[in-house]
């Protein structure tokens, strides 16, 4: 049987960048691989290794065919006349592994601390290269590379979502994040809140429905039957609850954004708007009607572009015949409202 040609871009991501990315996908797109491994080697490192494979794992998860692979420590025979090629033909038996060359850009403090995030914008741009806005969001939130820690509570979070979400949820927490941040900067919110109700907004997202009910119906949430059995409703609502109980969150105006991310609520705060409409605009997010308009708005008017996303989601919701909770029906004639139409 022909083995497949696979590429095999081993570093010690210290972080992930845009060079890295940018290199395994030209190669796998000039010389006919199937997909690229992104080995994660030992060695020396600034930020720890357990950091720097979220980091590779968050940075990947646009890319279908870009998948991480933990070197050392999940193989720790692969030193000395054992290179990681030698692993992966043993582990995948079925591929030709074919070494490719990294591409990593020296990083900056001054340049991560005075970096601007732009709405939309895949990667965070440094006059040495860019980062994915995943990973400039992990390491301005956990304060890596000498970078001012933003997210305190991060150091504990952040492990915790990464098991409990898919990598591609796990990257989209951090993009919203970081948008949220923005958004609350934007329009005269606390940064700090919506970073951190960004971070956890979809902390509930892959839980089994059967525990979500259980994690709502014993916090005494008043929830509605048809939000029970809706994930995509529930979530937001279990989220509101772990973000309590198993983040250790006490503020009512993170919980509450937390809570409303999906649907929205009659006289939200503004400060969930920001969260709400990050979750809707964060550059992660598949073309949708309307998006760069929405993105557009977002740029002078929190309340326009909200109603512009959530009136998409209304017609979406309705034009498939799928349920329309009455909270996005009710918050969409309040911004109405709200904005002047």
């Amino acid at each position: 049987m022909e083995k497949r040609m696979v590429g095999v871009l081993t570093d010690s991501f210290d972080p992930a960048d845009s060079g890295h990315l940018n290199a395994a996908l030209f190669a796998m797109e000039t010389s006919g691989m199937a997909l690229v491994r992104m080995v994660l080697s030992a060695g020396p490192a600034e930020a720890d290794e357990e950091d720097r494979w979220r980091m590779l794992v968050a940075a990947c998860a646009d890319f279908r065919k870009l998948i991480p692979f933990r070197l050392s420590s999940l193989h720790p025979a692969a030193s000395g006349k054992t290179g990681p090629e030698d692993v992966l033909r043993k582990e995948y038996p079925g591929d030709e592994p074919v070494r490719i060359a990294g591409n990593h850009l020296p990083l900056s403090v001054t340049e991560i601390q005075s970096a601007e995030v732009r709405i939309g914008a895949r990667n965070v741009d440094l006059s040495s290269g860019s980062v994915p806005l995943p990973v400039y969001e992990y390491i301005s939130a956990c304060g890596l590379y000498g970078v001012p820690c933003r997210v305190p509570e991060s150091r504990r979070w952040l492990p915790v979502l990464f098991s409990a979400l898919k990598p591609h949820r796990f990257a989209h927490s951090l993009s919203v994040a970081a948008t949220a941040r923005v958004l609350a900067e934007r329009f005269g919110e606390d940064p700090d809140k919506a970073e951190k109700a960004g971070l956890l907004h979809d902390c509930a997202k892959n839980i089994p429905m059967d525990e979500m009910r259980r994690i709502v119906k014993e916090s005494g949430m008043d929830v509605d039957e048809r939000m029970l059995a809706a994930d995509s409703l529930l979530h937001s609502a279990a989220g509101a609850c772990l973000a309590r109980s198993e983040y250790g969150v006490t503020d009512p105006d993170i919980i509450d954004a937390v809570a409303s991310h999906n649907t929205g609520s009659p006289g939200m705060s503004r400060l969930s708007m920001c969260v709400c409409l990050a979750d809707s605009i964060e550059p992660g997010r598949p073309d949708y009607p309307h998006l760069d308009d929405i993105r557009a708005l977002a740029e002078n008017s929190l309340e326009k572009a909200l109603l512009l996303s959530l009136e998409g989601v209304q017609k979406q919701v309705v034009s498939n015949g799928w349920y329309l909770h009455p909270r996005t029906r009710d918050t969409v004639e309040w911004l109405r409202s709200v904005a002047g139409r």
